[in-house]
């Protein structure tokens, strides 16, 4: 029988009597050797990991100060600092500090080489040139720069010069000795080595070792702390058999030999690729830069070979593991001597690279993802790791029920969270938000309402969303601050939908509320510094997934026909809003209800015409909600959209653009990959053995979505997209932990491999409410801002707005030049612009520009509204700024920075 409460008399007893000290003398000294080696593997994973933390965090980089002034001890115009980034090889512009007119610094960034730019006739009044890498200062005078720096071909840099005269510019080399010194580490020595800002070799060693010294004591502790609590455990607490039958370590065996194996194999495919496959990437651009303008057209970084090894790894890895799941399942001995033999290998040698991938993938990142987790740093470390999980985990082993109070507490948390998202997500014009990114998502939105049609006299990069938005706009009416209440009820109904799936697929309560707030903490929360309003992804690749998970899993666990149909429309619906994430939605429901026939057991012809039934539903519900869209744009426009002015932006991110190579493993990716490794081989054996139950088809559709989304990432490989993509992984995690929960309560601990697993997934799952009660004036603060913005303050915006409204009215096509500003202002004012082009912050084809520079030359009575400074306009197109200094006069402004123009 289950007590309660753990026996604090019985704990006593173990920890004071001298058996305990005993079993743990013995346990040294019978495996003294194995566990020293183990002491130093994972001392060298924590000094490995501290290393590769201090060159992630960029501590061991000095920043660079660059001054350059003339014989007076001026600012020379001309003048403009460049840097080669180490990791990329890219060239980029130095920005110039804030107030300080002749100070340029870099801080935080690999540099591989600094490069001055200026018109050759300025050349001859360049005086003085300082560069300070660190503390280390470089002086060279006019003469000595002529005499010392190279001319560099400036054609490489073409897109960055942003000059109007590149005939007479000149870029120079900084010479090799501007350098505090190369390193002599042997690892990546192509790429530590050509750093001009590494601060020395003796950083990344000293105070790595100290910090690896601290944590292997802790992991020693934290051990020695479990072996206590397994004692306590193993004296009756929990009322079941201690060993389970030599079949599951088996399974174990070959789960764990199969999941090496595949990796492997991938690896070896990978590297195929890699050798083999050599794509001319000058060709790839070449064929992009007539069609894009120069600013945008820089920004392509074509990554051919990556993208061909992840599609091939996606396609193969199911097949692969299938192989070897049925291979390793026949050859792996039945027998109990050999199973008993090598499980305690295999367990050791699993948790060890688990455990290796995870922390030295944190280290890669600078552990960007746990910044904000208690446990992390300062005294949590030590109160989380030496005292809180291994107390709780203690009170959990003993009774995992949860009380009606603290059921009803929880449930008050999860609803702090649902308004929490919204009001992160809500904010006015008053509010700080980054238009950059806003205004590409609201543009299309404002042009709906303004009357245009989407493909046909509008383009949107993030699909047809604001089509399906627009009745909601006609009622409520469209502003900046109605727009974002809306975008946070979709994310509020997105993490209801989170919650709902979790609450109906989690047995074990607890471990339901632990999984809901590890989701939303690490997915949403944990690498937010401020309200992110980055609607792009929140909700609009969001909604639709987390919509997904909801009714895979009602139709799985009902069966229901209903729930059937209704997901085929509402995911055809999804591939409209948004077709990146909406096409990984529809065809995971398809391979998911594909596999849902191939592992019943029924003959191959009943197998394919159900499958065949799966992919006739799908078509016509698809082709029934693209008639709707077409049918409503006709009737709204009187032409039929045109599906390759959808396709065309399509085109512009599998072109390449806004790609940053992947980091290799072990980076984070490669933790949240095996998740989805794990999920389709747990998949894959219940086809082998055909007893598949309405979980493994649930983990089997998250792998597939998680992988789909992973696309995300693998595209934009930036340490903010990881876990803004993986949150199927992390419901995984919570699906693998229930399910060891009740295994390790059905058979008992004698599967020890199973509940160190457990363990492991416990310990990420309550350090998320320990986080978030850490982190709750962070929170606070996110929905004071969100509340705040229901009150309507003076600023720029609004004098703007109001200047706009005093010389238009409603739906009168005018043209607002503001970059990133111009959805805010036509969606406030209710104008329309009178160019059919997307957003000018995000305006990628050189055709949209000359519209404008057409509406523009072109003498006619339509209003100009424009946003100085003029010369920032130059990196669209110089010819902007031009024209309207020439052939336009300024009627009037609004004080604020807009001006209204009338041809001359």
């Amino acid at each position: 029988m289950k007590k309660d409460l753990f026996d604090l008399e019985k704990f006593k007893k173990i920890i004071y009597n001298r058996s305990f000290a005993d079993s743990i003398f013995k346990v040294f000294k019978k495996e003294y050797k194995v566990g020293v080696l183990l002491l130093i593997l994972f001392f060298l994973v924590f000094f490995a990991g501290q290393m590769i933390s201090v060159v992630g965090s960029r501590q061991i980089i000095e920043p660079v100060r660059i001054e350059a002034t003339d014989v007076q001890g001026k600012e020379i115009d001309s003048l403009k600092r460049y840097m080669q980034l180490a990791r990329s090889g890219n060239y980029t512009y130095i920005r110039p500090n804030q107030n300080l007119d002749k100070r340029w610094t870099v801080d935080g960034v690999f540099m591989k080489k600094i490069l001055l730019g200026l018109n050759e006739d300025d050349l001859s009044v360049l005086a003085n040139l300082d560069i300070w890498i660190g503390d280390k200062p470089f002086h060279f005078s006019g003469e000595q720069i002529k005499k010392d720096w190279h001319v560099f071909d400036k054609s490489l840099i073409k897109s960055e010069l942003q000059v109007e005269d590149y005939d007479s510019f000149l870029v120079l080399e900084a010479p090799e000795e501007v350098s505090l010194g190369r390193s002599k580490i042997p690892i990546y020595k192509s790429f530590f080595g050509s750093l001009i800002n590494w601060s020395g070799d003796d950083k990344i060693l000293i105070k790595p070792f100290v910090s690896a010294l601290i944590l292997i004591s802790i992991f020693f502790i934290f051990g020695l702390i479990l072996r206590v609590m397994f004692l306590y455990l193993g004296n009756g607490q929990i009322d079941c058999p201690t060993n389970r039958p030599s079949s599951y370590k088996r399974q174990f065996i070959v789960f764990s030999i199969t999941i090496v194996s595949t990796v492997g194999l991938l690896f070896i495919l990978n590297y195929f690729v890699y050798y083999f496959y050599k794509p001319d990437i000058s060709e790839i651009l070449n064929g992009l830069s007539g069609d894009y303008l120069d600013y945008f057209y820089k920004n392509f970084r074509p990554k051919p070979v990556e993208r061909l090894q992840f599609i091939l790894s996606s396609i193969t890895s199911p097949f692969v593991l299938w192989f070897f799941y049925a291979l390793f399942n026949k050859k792996v001995s039945r027998t109990e001597e050999f199973v008993e033999k090598y499980y305690p290998r295999v367990v050791g040698v699993s948790i060890f690279f688990i455990f290796s991938v995870v922390y030295l993938g944190l280290a890669m990142t600078g552990f960007y993802y746990i910044q904000d987790s208690f446990y992390f740093s300062g005294v949590g470390k030590y109160l989380f790791n030496l005292i809180l999980f291994p107390l709780f985990l203690l009170v959990f082993f003993a009774n995992d029920n949860l009380s009606k109070g603290i059921k009803n507490t929880l449930f008050i948390l999860v609803f702090f969270i649902f308004t929490l998202v919204f009001f992160m997500n809500v904010f006015n014009l008053t509010n700080y938000f980054d238009a950059y990114t806003f205004d590409p998502v609201l543009y299309p939105v404002s042009q709906v309402m303004a009357g245009k049609s989407l493909l046909v006299n509008l383009a949107s990069f993030y699909g047809l969303y604001a089509f399906f938005l627009a009745p909601i706009f006609k009622v409520v009416g469209l502003s900046v601050l109605k727009f974002s209440v809306v975008m946070a009820f979709l994310m509020v109904i997105s993490v209801f939908f989170l919650f709902g799936s979790m609450y109906k697929i989690i047995k074990n309560k607890l471990l339901l509320f632990l999984g809901f707030f590890s989701t939303i903490f690490y997915s949403l929360l944990a690498t937010r510094a401020v309200p992110e309003y980055y609607f792009q992804y929140w909700p609009i690749r969001y909604v639709f997934p987390c919509l997904s998970i909801f009714l895979v899993v009602s139709y799985f666990k009902n069966n229901s026909r209903f729930l059937y149909y209704i997901s085929f429309l509402f995911f055809s619906i999804g591939i409209l809003w948004n077709f990146d994430v909406g096409v990984v939605v529809f065809l995971s429901w398809l391979a998911v209800l594909f596999y849902n026939e191939l592992v019943k057991d029924s003959i191959w012809k009943v197998k394919i015409v159900k499958m065949l039934k799966h992919f006739v539903v799908g078509s016509v519900a698809l082709f029934l909600v693209t008639g709707y869209f077409i049918f409503v744009t006709y009737l709204n426009s009187g032409q039929l959209p045109s599906v390759s002015f959808l396709l065309q932006y399509q085109k512009i991110f599998l072109s390449g653009y806004l790609m940053i190579k992947m980091i290799p493993p072990p980076h984070m990716w490669s933790v949240v990959i095996l998740i989805y490794l794990i999920g389709i081989l747990i998949s894959v054996r219940s086809f082998v053995l055909k007893n598949a139950n309405y979980i493994e088809r649930i983990i089997l559709f998250l792998s597939i979505l998680g992988v789909g989304l992973f696309s995300y990432y693998e595209g934009q490989s930036s340490d903010t997209t990881l876990f803004r993509t993986s949150y199927p992984a992390l419901i995984l995690l919570v699906i693998f932990a229930d399910v060891l929960w009740h295994r390790i309560k059905e058979h008992g601990r004698g599967n020890y491999g199973e509940a160190i697993l457990f363990i492991c997934i416990f310990y990420v799952l309550l350090s998320a409410p320990f986080s978030l009660f850490f982190n709750i004036n962070k929170y606070f603060n996110f929905v004071s801002s969100g509340v705040s913005s229901f009150g309507v303050k003076e600023s720029a915006y609004f004098e703007n707005i109001n200047f706009i409204k005093e010389n238009t009215y409603e739906k009168e096509s005018i043209f607002i030049l503001s970059s990133p500003n111009q959805g805010v202002y036509y969606a406030e004012s209710n104008t329309r612009s009178i160019v059919d082009t997307t957003s000018i912050a995000d305006i990628p084809f050189s055709g949209e520009m000359n519209l404008i520079i057409d509406l523009l030359e072109n003498e006619n009575d339509t209003k100009i509204f424009v946003e100085s400074p003029l010369e920032y306009y130059n990196i669209f197109d110089i010819r902007i700024k031009k024209i309207i200094e020439e052939k336009y006069t300024e009627l009037s402004n609004s004080g604020s920075g807009l001006h209204l123009y009338k041809v001359k």
